[in-house]
């Protein structure tokens, strides 16, 4: 580019290897790393949440640290809700594996007492395994259910007072103002 002409830089959103164009460029802008299309802001000041914020990128409007913060605020929440469904699944898939093995155990038993296979310390192995299968529901249910209600809790805060609705009007205010400026 000519030393004349100003460039920008901006980050091409598929890769995120630096593309510099003259300031004259608008449109479609070519990543010569990646070869995707993406097309220039119209603001030069618009920043990609994504990279460095001293640098014009393309994508999003700059944002204020304050909605930086309320973003990774929000992801957090995100990020916690779906680890809590996740452990629900699998509690229940624990829960299942409780379930399954017990019964396994139970038929085992009955097999050996109906064909009276000799020894009897099998089958009240079965028999105790089975026990310790159905007792291993009750804590993994506890957790499930506790990691469920933790996915549907919100992650707004019961606000301490309730609020000041004394300001708000009835909205006849607004109707004046509509007859005044259809007169």
């Amino acid at each position: 580019m000519d030393e004349a002409s100003s460039a920008i830089t901006y980050t091409c959103p598929n890769c995120s290897a630096p593309v510099e164009i003259a300031d004259s460029d608008t449109g479609w802008i070519t990543c010569p790393a990646c070869g995707e299309q993406f097309t220039a802001p119209q603001d030069p000041t618009v920043l990609d949440y994504r990279g460095d914020p001293s640098a014009p990128l393309a994508g999003v409007y700059p944002r204020s640290n304050e909605d930086e913060l309320s973003a990774l605020h929000i992801r957090n929440v995100t990020v916690a809700r779906r680890a809590a469904i996740r452990s629900f699944s699998y509690m229940m898939v624990a829960i299942g594996a409780c379930v399954v093995t017990a019964g396994r155990l139970v038929e085992m038993t009955c097999l050996h007492v109906w064909h009276h296979a000799p020894g009897v310390i099998r089958p009240i192995g079965y028999v105790l395994g089975a026990i310790a299968a159905l007792i291993a529901i009750w804590p993994l249910w506890r957790r499930a259910a506790a990691f469920k209600e933790e996915s549907h809790r919100s992650a707004i805060v019961e606000p301490s007072a309730p609020p000041d609705l004394s300001t708000l009007s009835d909205g006849s205010q607004q109707v004046r103002n509509l007859e005044e400026i259809s007169e």
